[in-house]
């Protein structure tokens, strides 16, 4: 058999199928408590407590890496840091829109713009 003969993979029964697309696919289908983990954030957090809890074993973990990987390490969890509160600021200024957007026009009775 050769390859021209096979069907294309892509070419399915859902090609076409705006309805999946907009849902987000495959995305769409499963939920978990870890779509809300920031993996660099929980890593740092728990190196974090290693480094509290027993300091030898902590240096331990990280001399196995050179100093350009530790550079890049704290990099990481800095850019990681700087993201989070980006996103809470950013998240904040969402929350004073929306809540501007839905105040009560005065003398109007609790109608909404």
């Amino acid at each position: 058999m050769d390859l021209e003969d096979e069907e294309d993979v892509g070419d399915g029964e859902d090609e076409g199928d705006s309805d999946y697309e907009y849902m987000a696919g495959d995305l769409a289908i499963y939920d978990s408590t870890l779509d809300d983990v920031d993996e660099i954030l929980y890593v740092k957090d728990t190196l974090e407590r290693i480094n509290q809890a027993d300091q030898g074993y902590f240096n331990r973990l990280l001399s196995g890496m050179s100093e350009p990987e530790l550079a890049s390490f704290h990099d990481n969890m800095q850019t990681a840091l700087q993201l989070k509160d980006r996103e809470e600021q950013v998240r904040k200024q969402c929350d004073e829109v929306d809540a501007k957007l839905h105040k009560t026009i005065p003398g109007q009775g609790g109608n909404r713009f």
